[in-house]
């Protein structure tokens, strides 16, 4: 039995016979967030008070907003491994002039006796560069998906673990190969510590910045949202 929204009449059928007014069925709503059926005509959800005013956004202020900080991690879990296939130490000039041989790269490292710190340090940066392959398909199989729903993905602050990791071993590496050289002027740093090092910390300011744009982004959204109803 359907209920004329003009009249108020009861009636089969797809017309009022009181008023002439055509049946329109209401179309159910859901939340995209808690799946919570939304009565009336809402703006924000009952169960979560998740906002369905849907707002209209730049890509910038979308990527910013949204995933930025995930998107920069799995890039550096990516980078990671490049970093390890770039030489640990650099021989100078004059170095190679009194036949000082370059340790190649991490992988090359792992394999090589009396340099123990290095060693270390360079297996340490395998085992973290594996685990941010792991907690970066976390961040794209199941923290960003969310975002199909329109809601931003939870702050993953976990990757600031990872960067202060990469940190403290690319600047125990660099300290490692200065006490190999013993101030001989053979020996320096080379590209896999000091792309960990500054990569590291690169991504990490954008990270923080990112995230307090993301934070002040969404209020604001929340903020026009309440003003808009």
């Amino acid at each position: 039995m359907n209920k004329c929204k003009k009249c108020g009449r009861e009636f089969e059928g797809k017309f009022c016979p009181e008023c002439g007014e055509p049946w329109r069925a209401e179309v159910e709503r859901v939340c995209p967030h808690c799946k919570a059926v939304i009565k009336g005509k809402a703006n924000f959800c009952s169960e979560c008070g998740y906002s369905l005013v849907k707002q209209n956004k730049t890509f910038g202020v979308y990527l910013i907003k949204k995933c930025l900080p995930e998107v920069l991690f799995v890039l550096m879990s990516i980078l990671a491994f490049a970093f390890l296939a770039a030489p640990v130490t650099k021989v100078s000039d004059m170095g190679l002039f009194l036949g000082a041989a370059d340790m190649g790269s991490a992988y090359n490292v792992v394999s090589m006796e009396g340099v123990d710190g290095l060693r270390g340090c360079a297996i340490a940066f395998m085992v973290f560069a594996a685990l941010g392959v792991v907690y970066s398909l976390y961040l794209l199989f199941v923290n960003i998906p969310d975002l199909k729903d329109g809601f931003v993905v939870k702050p993953t602050y976990t990757v600031f673990a990872f960067y202060l990791v990469y940190i403290v071993i690319g600047s125990v590496m660099i300290a490692d190969t200065a006490a190999l050289d013993g101030g001989m002027g053979v020996l320096s740093a080379g590209a896999c510590p000091i792309c960990f090092l500054v990569f590291s910390i690169l991504f990490a300011a954008i990270t923080v910045v990112a995230l307090i744009l993301r934070n002040k982004l969404g209020a604001v959204v929340k903020q026009d949202s309440v003003q808009k109803n």
